[in-house]
């Protein structure tokens, strides 16, 4: 699974059956530190596809992470927009 800057039918994860709204919402239920079983009751999505998207989003996260280490903060835009460019 990609998560990335994406025009279509879901801008964040592309290949998917769940609307933008849906993702938004299960990263905002991942903030507030819920399990994946209460983000599945909540959002009526099955508990291996959120799981799915939450190991997606968390690799994510320690991709940018490497990025700061590796470059510092301002390195960040170019990882998350690369068409973005100066």
């Amino acid at each position: 699974m990609i998560i990335c800057c994406y025009v279509g039918k879901n801008k964040y994860v592309k290949h998917t059956h769940i609307s933008e709204a849906k993702f938004r919402q299960i990263i905002l239920l991942f903030s507030e530190d819920l399990s994946a079983t209460q983000i599945s009751h909540l959002t009526k999505i099955s508990r291996p596809t959120v799981n799915k998207y939450l190991t997606a989003i968390r690799l994510r996260i320690l991709e940018l992470m490497k990025v700061i280490l590796a470059h510092g903060a301002s390195a960040v835009n170019a990882a998350v927009a690369p068409e973005a460019k100066p």
